[in-house]
């Protein structure tokens, strides 16, 4: 038994002995949570070595491998940040918030409340270095992300009823964080609306107590009220605040409606009707409410339900906000020209999907465009977005999204004025108008899309490995389905063919007072790589420009043909989506001068600026700017040999460039592969199972990398099988293992790595593919036109 539940209830209305005990209470509470004071707030990641170093000097004579700290991250609100040493070294991984109190290490187990993610750790390393040991003491971690604490008196009172001790335990100096969670995890907010104790709902909202909070079931108090019936307090919730009737419970996918509906509580039912919350949400199983009260027999709920005629009380008409006629860049070109106000909107019919429909809505700076789509459900048609709620038409979807976004950029404002478009020639009077990006061409058939092709099944085994992975590859030829190459030349003859560009053209040549060195900002495989000024002289009579550019240095150390071999493959590479060489400069040391990309790495900026980056903005349109560029070079011939996200620079927030071409190399024309004859230092965690074993290069295995590259964008950063050496990384894909989805990964991203890690090479997509990926899947509608702006910009 807690100590609060000993304490006599009545004794608390004698102020004195309120305050005493209040004061007793907290610091016996601080006692029991000693353990759990590893948090030290907002830190820099350099503050946090600091801390942890500090307090291994104090104490030379203890063994102090695994104490840790954790905390917040300033990118963030919801993230954290875990610091702990090991081997005398400082180790630092992101800990991602799901659904406000879920919590993360990416490849570990999502786990419900902060601490019980550190006690995860503590009792054993798991995937991480070590297991955490001694806390480096600071403070308590906010009340809503543990999942449970000690019980307070609060607690106590609120459970047994006592609506008196409560509510003056509420309005003392004293009163403990109405947020914190008793030892079984629910609120002083979830206590009162499972009693219905109206009056102390209303002081615990008063004191700020958070109403989508949410206990071991991942009910929130309002779903609390409407599993017991709790009327005045579900009354006052919603008063409160009207957006927590859609708070999902990520147990289940089930809003409020659906525990009213289960319990056959109509009354409940009602009240959050009547402040519109969606008659049919849908769980994560698609079941409603009315599906709901059928399996639970509750037979007066699902009559109510069924005859339940939502009110319309939308102030604009269909006219304003439906208009059939405008296209995609329509919309687009309307929005330009409009205010670009946060919430004006606008509803079109869907060009790709019959009888389907798009909702565009501007968020202030940015359009959105959400595909509206259209069922049957019990023989009615509804409409309905993504795993939002159905509606019975299109007047009470745009109605429920003007109160609650859920899920949308922002909620619905007003409709988005259209301007007629008129010939100057033409008399407006009594003429039909129309809002397109221009007049609807004469389209020959187009050709079916191809399906993407399914992952084939994982061959069991590879022939024997090369023992050292910087060794050249085997010569055992992989069994292939393809054609021998139609010269009949060995691979040797081969290899030296495709070794050979047609026609090398010469290297642009810098001189070298044209450039200006500053400070590195990087190593590269051959030397530094520093920041310069170009000055570019465009003719005799032009004043001269200044450009910034990214200088690589040679340095005595390396193979210098292959240096120039990467000056080459770029000089002839001109894409929107690939750094840019401008030349070469012989002076103390032979140069690279490229463009400059001031953002430097995707690889730096996921790990550092997490906060900036949405999956479905930024990662959407980097991943489809990646594919476009590398079907450029595969138009080329051309086989990278190193994609990944350390390689790829960000131009913009908006814009991604691929870089780094120093193990690319051409594939001869009669040629499906480039054979590699060397070792060298590869990137084994990013190769494909027949470069790996058999030196084969190919765009097929620049698509297996393409896939490591996305798992690596989706987990922000983190290291593709981490620990794992380059051998184990070989024997865990033979096995049939793949890299697992990372958490904030959508299904179609990961089944697309899949596709891209099939083990055929005939089996994986090609970039043509994932470009036409990109461009079609609804899925990627939201980020569709960001990627269009940015391609003519």
């Amino acid at each position: 038994m807690a100590a609060a539940d000993s304490v006599n209830l009545d004794s608390l209305l004698d102020g004195s002995k309120l305050h005493a005990a209040l004061l007793a209470d907290r610091n016996r509470c601080e006692d029991e949570d000693l353990k759990v004071m590893w948090y030290h707030g907002k830190m820099s990641r350099a503050c946090a070595e600091k801390l942890l170093f500090e307090a291994m000097e104090n104490a030379p004579n203890q063994n102090l491998d695994g104490m840790f700290l954790v905390r917040g991250v300033s990118r963030s609100d919801k993230d954290y940040s875990l610091s702990f040493v090991h081997n005398r070294r400082c180790y630092h991984y992101y800990i991602h918030c799901f659904d406000e109190d879920y919590f993360m290490i990416t490849e570990g187990p999502k786990v419900h409340g902060l601490d019980k993610l550190i006690e995860f750790y503590i009792e054993g390393a798991n995937h991480l270095p070590t297991r955490l040991t001694n806390l480096c003491k600071g403070i308590l971690p906010p009340a809503k992300v543990r999942k449970e604490g000690p019980t307070n008196l609060l607690h106590t009172a609120v459970e047994k009823g006592r609506v008196d001790v409560t509510l003056k335990i509420l309005k003392h100096h004293l009163c403990p964080d109405v947020d914190s969670k008793n030892e079984a995890g629910y609120t002083a907010l979830h206590l009162a609306t499972n009693s219905d104790m109206a009056e102390a709902v209303s002081l615990l909202l008063s004191k700020g107590a958070d109403v989508n909070i949410k206990d071991p079931d991942g009910a929130t108090p309002l779903f609390t009220a409407c599993m017991n019936n709790s009327v005045k307090s579900a009354k006052i919730l919603v008063s409160h605040a009207p957006s927590c009737v859609h708070e999902k419970s990520p147990v289940s996918g089930w809003v409020p409606l659906h525990a009213a509906a289960m319990c056959g509580h109509t009354q409940c039912a009602k009240i959050l009707l009547d402040v519109h919350a969606a008659l049919f949400p849908r769980g994560w199983q698609k079941e409603t409410p009315l599906d709901v009260t059928e399996k639970y027999r509750r037979n007066r709920c699902h009559e109510f339900l069924e005859n339940y005629t939502e009110k319309l009380v939308l102030k604009s008409t269909e006219a304003e906000w439906l208009h059939p006629e405008l296209d995609r860049e329509g919309a687009e070109n309307l929005f330009s020209q409009s205010s670009k106000k946060e919430g004006l909107f606008v509803v079109r019919k869907s060009r790709t999907a019959e009888g389907h429909y798009v909702l565009s809505v501007c968020d202030g700076t940015s359009l959105f465009h959400y595909a509206i789509q259209k069922t049957v459900y019990r023989g009615e048609t509804m409409y309905y977005m993504d795993d939002g709620p159905f509606h019975r038409s299109l007047a009470l979807l745009v109605q429920y999204y003007h109160m609650f976004a859920d899920g949308l950029a922002t909620i619905l404002v007003a409709p988005v004025t259209v301007v007629p478009v008129l010939d100057k020639d033409e008399d407006p009077a009594g003429q039909d108008y129309q809002y397109s990006s221009c007049p609807s061409p004469s389209i020959p058939p187009s050709s079916p899309t191809r399906a993407a092709p399914q992952p084939a099944p994982f061959r069991p085994k590879l022939p024997p490995r090369p023992a050292d992975l910087d060794s050249p590859p085997s010569s055992a030829e992989p069994p292939t389905n393809r054609k021998s190459s139609s010269t009949g030349k060995d691979d040797e003859t081969a290899q030296q063919q495709d070794d050979a560009p047609e026609e090398e053209m010469p290297l642009r040549e810098i001189s070298h007072k044209d450039l200006k060195l500053g400070r590195e900002i990087g190593k590269g495989e051959y030397g530094s790589v520093v920041h310069g000024i170009l000055t570019v002289r465009r003719s005799l009579f032009a004043r001269p420009s200044k450009q910034e550019v990214a200088i690589k240095m040679f340095h005595s150390v390396g193979n210098k043909e292959d240096f120039l071999g990467e000056a080459r493959v770029m000089q002839q590479l001109k894409n929107d989506y690939i750094v840019e060489l401008k030349g070469i400069c012989y002076d103390k040391c032979l140069m690279l001068v490229e463009e400059f990309l001031p953002m430097g790495s995707m690889l730096d900026f996921l790990e550092e600026h997490p906060e900036k980056v949405r999956v479905e903005r930024e990662l959407y349109v980097w991943a489809a700017q990646i594919a476009k560029g590398m079907m450029y070079l595969e138009s080329k011939r051309l086989v990278h040999r190193d994609l990944a996200a350390r390689n790829i620079l960000l131009a913009s927030l908006q814009k991604v460039k691929i870089s780094d071409f120093g193990l690319s190399r051409a594939m001869g024309t009669d040629k499906e592969y480039y054979k590699a004859s060397k070792g060298g230092r590869w990137p084994i965690k990013w190769y494909a199972p027949e470069s790996v074993c058999y030196g084969h290069f190919s765009r097929a295995s620049d698509v297996w990398s393409y896939g490591v590259t996305l798992w690596e964008m989706f987990s922000y950063g983190a290291a593709p099988f981490e620990e794992m050496t380059g051998v184990e990384v070989i024997k865990f894909i033979e096995d049939g293992n793949r890299l697992a989805q990372p958490q904030k990964c959508p299904d179609v991203v990961y089944t697309t790595m899949l596709r891209c890690w099939s083990w055929e090479p005939a089996d994986r997509p090609t970039f043509s593919w994932l470009d036409q990926h990109f461009d079609t899947e609804e899925t990627y509608v939201s980020a569709r036109d960001l990627l269009k702006a940015v391609g003519r910009s």
